[in-house]
């Protein structure tokens, strides 16, 4: 399988609304369904392996919660190491929350 790189920004595969510009020094690389991520290193522009999931592991959507996670931005039918449902079913379950209230934010309900 020749390597994939999602390139950021990109928009949240639930809403298509937040965009994850913020994590432009993320490159994430998928092999034989293995998925491993790096950052560039803004001293010398080197790539550097992530090995530890809470440096990305708690981005969420402001809008519809889905949690960042690299399996499902390459698979939208993959369960995720973050989210315990497919992009696919967040998304129904995203629409049914608008249809039920068009203003929800999933970001507004701490409030």
């Amino acid at each position: 399988m020749e390597k994939e790189k999602i390139r950021f920004p990109f928009k949240c595969p639930v809403c298509d609304k937040e965009e994850f510009d913020d994590l432009d020094w993320f490159i994430n690389e998928s092999k034989d369904d293995e998925v491993e991520t790096y950052r560039i290193d803004p001293t010398n522009g080197e790539k550097v392996r992530i090995t530890d999931p809470i440096e990305i592991y708690n981005v969420h959507c402001s809008h519809c919660g889905w949690v960042y996670d690299l399996k499902q931005v390459l698979d939208y039918d993959a369960i995720g190491d973050r989210n315990e449902k497919t992009v696919n079913i967040l998304k129904q379950e995203y629409q049914n929350k608008l249809k039920e209230n068009p203003k929800y934010r999933w970001r507004d309900t701490f409030k």
